[in-house]
Formats: C-alpha cells, structure tokens, sequence
C-alpha cells in the first residue's frame, strides 16, 4: 500500500505589471515534469510529495528562467506567491514605458545576479490609517481597493525601524490590504512605505523594470540598488505619459558598501501565532483542498489541466497530450473579469467593475464562490475525482 504524505507546494505566479495571474509557465520539481495541478487563477499546485527538500524551476517565455529551493514538510502545504522578472524580449513589456538598466558591481556586470531595487521617493499620499497588528494578515491604507497597489513589496520605515510585507489583494468587505504572511511585529501610523523590487539580471547584467506611475511623483524616481553587500543610488527620467519613447536606458555601478539593515520593530505581542496555517490535516488520500490557499479573486476555476499540457512547443512531439497541449492563449480571456479578463487601462483601478467589487473574497468565505458547472466548491472530502 502506497503511502500518502499529504506534503504539497502550491505557487501563485504574477505579472508584476498587469497583476494578471502567469498560467503559461512550465514548473519542474527536482528537474522533473511531475504532476500537478494548474488553476486558471495562477497557482500551481504539487500535491502528494515526499517531505524532504526540493528545488524547483520555473520556465515561462517572456520572463527569466527561475531557480529555487525549498523545504516541505509532512502535512503542510507551503504556499509560495511571486513576480516573475522580466525578460528583454518580453512583447508584453515593449508595448510599455520601461527602464533597462545594467548593473555593474566594482565596473564588471553583474550577470544572472539577485539585485533589489528600493523605490525612494516617499510615497506620502499612501498612508496608514490604523495601527497593524503584529501576527495578523492584515493592514489599512487611505487608499481603498486599488489592485495597482497589491501584488507588491514594501518596506516601511518608522522611527529607525524598517518592516516588510507584500501585499496580494484586497478584502472588499473588511476594507484593508491582505499580505502573504503574519507582520512580524505591530506598525504604527506615521511612517514612510517604498516599494520594493526583488529582481534577477540576466545574463548581460540587466534588468527590466516597469514604468510605475502609481508610485512616482512628477517625472523623476530615486532608486536604491542592492546586491551582493554592494549598493548605489540613481535618479532616472520618466517621460511623459503621451510620450512615443518607450525604452528608457539606464546604468548603476555597486560601489558601495551596503548599510546594515535597520531593526525591526521591537514590539511582540504575547498571545500565540493565530495566523493563517495552509495545511492539509483534513484531507485524505490524493485529495488536496484547494480553499486553504490564499485567494485570488473571484475568478478561480476549477481546471485541470494534465501536466504534458504544460510542455513548450518544441516538446510536444515527445508527449502524448489529450487535449492538445496548452489551449490557445485567447481561451483564458474570459475569467469572470471585466472586459474579458483582460486588465484596465493602468490608472483605471479604483472603481473597476468586477465580480464582489473585483476584490478577493474575505478569508473562509468561499463556500459562496461562483465555480464551473454552476455548483459550489465542494464540501472537504470531496475531491476524489480530481485530475492530478
């Protein structure tokens, strides 16, 4: 009898531009296409693993090629959301104003190197407006409902202290910010929130980094650049937005000694970690439960799609695939989003019109969600008939 660890990794993988969900992507696990579980709303899903370590390559066109470890554990499902990086010969990006900018460390490029990019203008009309709870998902800002801002890395610095979060949606009916993981430690109002790019250089030592209007003031952006215990500064034009030019060319050199990182903030709370646990412990078998994992809207789908439908063009002649491979990119338009799943024009994010007012659904409230077939999410133990 085969047994069953209930270990499983689940990915959320997003267009740090669009904030459209990556459903294109090829995942290998220990450099093997295994099976797993693709849903439309971007996560991919291997389910039944062997706890140990993995390490895990992520291959989408369009974006550099990912490499990363991780360790799973017996019972748990670990949960993993990220922006892809930008490849220079993304056509989705070309279309739009973006910066290229080479990295040099000590005058020799930094190749196929993890670099940061801190966005140092303060972005004083984003304001905290309650205290955030140490250990809790949670956060309020002045600005409600705005998807521009979500699927992002901040920092916030407050009273020579610095904490991070990424934040990756919005609860309409609660009106605050949901972020991936616990704070660390409570935030008080008061304090300075930049944007924060974690990215890799290819092999030429350059990054792509998009024109965000949402978080620049007037037409100049102060960078900070950090990689390899080196940093720099730079300042950068940004043209206007009825400006042709799309490319804006840029070059740093890491001459510097990073600053230590600030500390945290010191406050603790005393009461136990009451945060979100994505486990399986109520699954049996191959089942997995897929509402344990943080949402993504209201456009989640129910599909499966086999994993040989997940091979590049050039592997298909290898593999025998029923349904022919990926479906053409035109049949993953309709979504249950707004002009036919396709986002808005950038700055047009503050009233979109979407399914629940287009926000994720407030945590353990998906037993309302709108899923294929006109049914319900189905009860916990009733997934045996899904195609893993």
């Amino acid at each position: 009898m085969r047994t069953l660890y209930r270990a499983s990794l689940a990915f959320l993988l997003i267009d740090m531009y669009t904030k459209n969900p990556i459903n294109n992507a090829i995942v290998l696990c220990d450099g093997k296409q295994i099976r797993y579980t693709r849903k439309r709303s971007g996560y991919y899903v291997f389910s039944d693993l062997y706890p140990k370590n993995y390490r895990i390559d992520i291959i989408c066109d369009g974006f550099l090629d990912l490499r990363l470890d991780f360790e799973v554990r017996a019972n748990e499902t670990k949960t993993v959301i990220m922006n892809l990086p930008y490849a220079a010969d993304n056509p989705s990006i070309q279309k739009e104003k973006h910066f290229e900018i080479y990295v040099n460390k000590d005058g020799t490029p930094l190749k196929n190197g993890k670099v940061r990019f801190k966005l140092k203008d303060d972005l004083n009309f984003i304001k905290l407006i309650k205290p955030a709870e140490a250990r809790k998902n949670k956060i309020f800002f002045n600005i409600e409902n705005n998807k521009s801002f979500t699927f992002q890395k901040y920092s916030y610095y407050i009273n020579g202290t610095e904490n991070e979060f990424y934040i990756y949606g919005y609860d309409i009916a609660k009106s605050y910010y949901l972020l991936d993981s616990p704070l660390e430690a409570s935030l008080e109002p008061g304090g300075n929130l930049y944007p924060i790019w974690d990215l890799r250089t290819d092999k030429n030592g350059k990054v792509i980094l998009p024109v965000f209007r949402q978080f620049m003031k007037g037409h100049k952006a102060k960078f900070e650049v950090f990689a390899d215990g080196k940093c720099s500064k730079m300042k950068l034009s940004v043209p206007e937005e009825d400006d042709s030019e799309k490319l804006i060319v840029a070059e740093t050199d890491l001459t510097d000694l990073a600053p230590p990182p600030l500390p945290k903030t010191l406050e603790k709370p005393k009461e136990e970690n009451n945060g979100e646990e994505f486990e399986l412990d109520d699954v049996e078998g191959e089942d997995i439960d897929l509402s344990k994992l943080p949402p993504q809207g209201q456009q989640v789908i129910d599909e499966n799609v086999p994993a040989s439908a997940m091979l590049p063009q050039r592997q298909t002649d290898e593999i025998n695939s029923q349904n022919g491979g990926v479906p053409p990119e035109e049949q993953f338009n309709n979504m249950g989003m707004p002009n036919g799943g396709m986002m808005p024009p950038q700055g047009q994010f503050n009233n979109m019109a979407m399914p629940n007012g287009g926000m994720m659904p407030p945590q353990g409230q998906f037993n309302n969600m709108a899923m294929p077939n006109g049914g319900m999410m189905p009860p916990q133990g009733q997934f045996n008939n899904m195609a893993m």
